[in-house]
């Protein structure tokens, strides 16, 4: 019997619950397949294009080269063109050379690779002030293995909000996935926590977050994503990409702010 290849297996966030798993899968070998990440940002825009490896094969993603990609303004109808470049680790990176993504407005990715065309769509919701990082009722779990923290914003009423975080100790960035939603929150303070793997975080490091305003089919992405960690007797699927053409990967336009902190007691 044939089964899925799958790309990544992280730590999750749900409320106020978290969990660190190891996975083990036995999965038979399958045909590489595409995997594009897409972003449109207020900062930049750029995507990336890898594709899977063998579940035995070492964790490295090779990078696909020769591919054409636009991204559209579907509110300006502006196309950007993104032209390649190399990341730190020397795999193609394709960026936009003015393109900056701007909230409310909706935008179209088109990649043309090996005669295949992919395309998504992605709106960019409009900015939640990320008023800071707050460490007061902060903690770490020696047993579970992380740290949380509390990013401080309100979320605004009678509007559905999406929200991804990154978070980076000591400028590493941190693999946990942190994504909230405002269904039971709405119009409140947030009071959901960042969760951060590292649980050895001490008095003295810095602490930075990324938070990004978020559309429903980016959530989901990363919602299903983080759930594949809390399955034990059953494979963990890839999660629905919004892209068509039968890539996997995301493509996101959103909106991204920034805070730092230092950790001045646990």
């Amino acid at each position: 019997m044939k089964r899925k290849t799958i790309i990544l297996v992280a730590s999750v966030v749900l409320g106020f619950t978290a969990c660190d798993k190891e996975v083990n899968l036995n999965l038979d070998s399958t045909s590489p397949q595409v995997v594009i990440e897409g972003v449109v940002s207020n900062e930049a825009a750029y995507v990336r294009i890898t594709k899977t490896i063998n579940f035995a094969a070492q964790n490295i993603y090779p990078g696909t080269d020769g591919a054409k990609i636009y991204i559209k303004d579907s509110n300006s109808n502006h196309t950007d063109t993104l032209h390649a470049a190399k990341d730190q680790n020397g795999n193609a990176v394709y960026k936009a050379t003015a393109l900056k993504g701007v909230a409310g407005h909706t935008y179209q990715l088109t990649v043309f690779l090996n005669g295949k065309t992919y395309k998504a769509t992605s709106r960019m919701p409009q900015k939640v002030p990320l008023q800071g990082l707050s460490t007061e009722n902060s903690s770490t779990s020696q047993s579970l293995k992380v740290f949380v923290l509390l990013p401080v914003f309100d979320d605004p009423k009678g509007i559905k909000n999406y929200y991804r975080f990154e978070q980076y100790v000591n400028h590493i960035q941190d693999s946990h996935i942190n994504v909230f939603n405002d269904e039971l929150e709405d119009g409140l303070p947030n009071v959901l926590p960042v969760v951060i793997d590292n649980a050895n975080v001490k008095v003295g490091d810095s602490i930075t977050v990324t938070m990004m305003d978020i559309d429903k089919n980016v959530y989901q992405y990363f919602y299903q994503l983080s759930l594949n960690s809390q399955i034990t007797n059953l494979s963990p699927a890839n999660p629905v990409s919004n892209i068509s053409g039968g890539a996997l990967g995301y493509f996101s336009a959103e909106y991204r702010q920034t805070k730092s902190i230092v950790v001045n007691k646990l």
